[in-house]
């Protein structure tokens, strides 16, 4: 799938769309094996959002100013979102929800944001 490059006020309906972008230090990308979408601020260390087997999951720990922005300017509306914290959300990106889940035994919550 082709990158689009957009600005940050678009970036929403493309979230919400799942397609893939570049704006300004936000980008999103299906993961290799296109099991999640994954919406990231400034690089692939911060990932803010991902979409696994149809729900949101966010990142919850402590974020710069500016991320915060992107994370307000990306917030899919509506939706059920369950919060992790960072190294949850990692593991999700990288084994998916069921694993991750599995292998921290971690609840899952649902946090409307």
């Amino acid at each position: 799938m082709s990158k689009v490059r957009i600005s940050n006020r678009d970036a929403r309906r493309y979230v919400e769309n799942r397609i893939e972008f570049d704006a300004n230090n936000i980008f999103a990308r299906w993961t290799h094996d296109e099991r999640a979408y994954v919406v990231y601020s400034y690089g692939f260390h911060w990932p803010m959002y991902v979409f696994e087997d149809g729900q949101w999951y966010a990142n919850s720990d402590k974020r710069s100013v500016t991320t915060s922005k992107h994370a307000n300017q990306t917030r899919p509306t509506g939706a059920v979102i369950i919060e992790f914290d960072h190294s949850m959300i990692e593991s999700i990106i990288s084994d998916g929800i069921a694993m991750a889940v599995h292998m921290r035994n971690e609840p899952r919550i649902p946090v409307i944001v």
